[in-house]
């Protein structure tokens, strides 16, 4: 259900009484929304669950000047943006003193928000080393002290600290996990180190942005700000279970932002973070089906049995071979289930009124004389979205290898491995894609010049591609390989082009290319280029993103309309605000 669905629904069914209405007394069911505000406000366009927001601002000696002057005016937008219900904190740090508690929760009526905005200025010295888990502690406290709790809480990082420690954030994540709250970080400029903000954001199943240019910092915060009020379920867990009578085992889960594995290994929790309306998630979950190499000979022998077994050999077979009836059964496969925190009803836990449930039919082995007829079928090509969201994590993993390959100083092989990547999302569009190798991933290819050719011939000319070798992954022990690649399976391959999005392949190889660009001068590779791809890996693994920057992040911001509408608003702010502009100070 969308977002507009739900309004409509939610208008058309639910009547306001006096007691329930904005201002008035609330009754112990009564959701906290703004649904009973619709008739005072009629060209309210969005409906929304009342959230809390704590924004944390550096005012560090780096801060001065543009900067400053542009996180304030971040900050007022998001004011005048919030709901009449929701309110916001707001933190500094960075000025010698740890971090500061400005305003506590507030809502945007609060009259003294222009005062204490204009008020804030760098304070901090050259040499003071400005924390950023100093303000998240902080931003924690505010929120763990609230006397009243709206359903939604989350945390607004803003950083341009160019100081990194990793290991300190571990109070932090453990703090906001138990509240489930989140903490979204934004890398202000070129000099930030990224590392603790990716840290927190990514323990905390949040996100990461760069802001390279000072001037989108508005728009940035203005989409995370729209995706917090889009927000529809909380903390949704994706529960996969081996029933009873399976005969899979789990390979491989990929595309959660976390992966927990009972011991027992048939059960599986991946958690999928907060889900907002429009949002999707795609989950691959690669099962291996374990034969059943049981035989008659292998069991104990019961005496009586043989006998029977015996007599019954005297008279001959009863029915020829290949007239004989094949019993075909039907399994459970696997069973899906899906958990979620109820913003409506203070975290309450919901899931699914049932689960899903896959079945399968198992084939019986082939008999030594005569082959069957379902084993002369070609290979059942995977389905297209399958396919695109293997591209999509291929992307993201090799990303992040080649990020590993740069900091050991491996630049050329990192130019190779996403040249090989790139080649083979060509492929895809073009049609001609070989079958996707499962298992581990490839090994990070070399440098010579023939393992690059041997990719790219498959690629450019479907009909000669089958004498190439497949770029396949060695296959782990006791795994079947990759499917044999025959005529019949080459042109299924063609076939599953069709419902490939064309868009999703141009915005990954868009991300691929300008990855490449600075990936052999080490120098501004680690100033710019290697925090871009960081988010990127973040954004295409989560499939979220808050900004229209780039195809891949347009990709997904897309999909929510509360993203779109604030990142719409807060390009016209300039000419809502009062006039001034964004000058430096003097």
């Amino acid at each position: 259900m969308d977002e507009d669905d739900w309004g409509r629904a939610n208008r058309s069914q639910r009547v306001s009484s006096l007691a329930s209405s904005w201002g008035g007394p609330k009754s112990v069911t009564t959701a906290p929304t703004e649904y009973t505000n619709l008739a005072k406000s009629p060209a309210l366009s969005s409906f929304h669950v009342p959230i809390d927001v704590v924004v944390v601002v550096p005012i560090s000696s780096s801060m001065q000047g543009v900067k400053i002057n542009l996180v304030r005016d971040a900050l007022k937008f998001m004011v005048n943006t919030l709901g009449e219900r929701d309110r916001m904190g707001l933190v500094t740090f960075g000025s010698g003193g740890g971090g500061v508690p400005i305003v506590g929760m507030t809502t945007k009526a609060w009259h003294g928000w222009n005062n204490v905005l204009a008020a804030i200025k760098p304070v901090g010295q050259k040499s003071h080393r400005a924390d950023v888990v100093e303000g998240a502690n902080v931003a924690m406290d505010l929120l763990m002290q609230r006397k009243h709790n709206n359903p939604i809480a989350t945390i607004m990082l803003i950083s341009d600290a160019s100081t990194s420690d990793v290991d300190s954030v571990d109070f932090v994540v453990s703090r906001a996990e138990a509240a489930k709250i989140t903490i979204h970080s934004f890398g202000l400029g070129m000099t930030h180190k990224p590392d603790t903000m990716i840290e927190l954001s990514t323990r905390t199943k949040a996100s990461y942005t760069y802001v390279k240019d000072w001037m989108m910092l508005r728009e940035c915060l203005a989409g995370c700000l729209g995706s917090v009020q889009s927000l529809s379920h909380q903390n949704v867990k994706l529960k996969i279970k081996l029933p009873d009578g399976s005969p899979a085992k789990f390979h491989k889960i990929s595309g959660a932002l976390q992966i927990t594995k009972r011991a027992t290994g048939r059960d599986v929790e991946a958690s999928l973070g907060d889900l907002r309306f429009g949002d999707k998630r795609d989950v691959l979950v690669q099962l291996v089906i374990v034969p059943d190499t049981t035989s008659q000979e292998q069991l104990p022998q019961d005496p009586w049995e043989t006998i029977v077994s015996g007599l019954e050999a005297l008279g001959g077979p009863m029915d020829p071979d290949d007239q004989r009836t094949l019993s075909v059964e039907e399994l459970p496969l696997i069973q899906a289930d899906l958990v979620w925190g109820d913003i409506l009803r203070d975290g309450t836990m919901m899931h699914l009124p049932r689960p899903s449930l896959l079945a399968i039919t198992m084939l019986p082995p082939a008999g030594s004389q005569k082959k069957s007829t379902w084993q002369s079928n070609p290979p059942i090509p995977p389905h297209h979205s399958i396919v695109q969201r293997r591209m999509e994590l291929l992307t993201s993993d090799m990303l992040t290898r080649a990020l590993t390959l740069v900091s050991r100083g491996q630049h050329d092989r990192a130019h190779t491995l996403l040249n090989e990547t790139r080649s083979i999302l060509k492929g895809l569009g073009k049609g001609g894609l070989p079958p996707v190798p499962g298992g581990p991933l490839p090994p990070i290819p070399g440098s010579k010049p023939s393992a690059q050719s041997s990719l790219e011939s498959p690629l450019s000319t479907t009909p000669e591609r089958k004498n190439s070798p497949s770029p396949t992954a060695p296959t782990a022990a006791g795994f079947p390989p990759s499917i044999p690649r025959t005529r019949s399976n080459d042109g299924l391959a063609i076939g599953t082009a069709a419902g490939i999005d064309a868009d999703t392949v141009a915005a990954l190889d868009a991300e691929l290319e300008a990855s490449l660009e600075w990936i052999n001068h080490p120098a501004i590779f680690g100033r710019d280029s290697r925090k871009a791809v960081l988010q990127a890996i973040g954004v295409i693994s989560s499939q979220r993103a808050f900004t229209f920057r780039t195809p891949i992040e347009s990709l997904w911001a897309g999909r929510v309309s509360g993203v779109k509408r604030l990142t719409d608003r807060s390009r016209e702010w300039r000419d809502e605000s009062s006039g001034e502009g964004i000058i430096e100070e003097s």
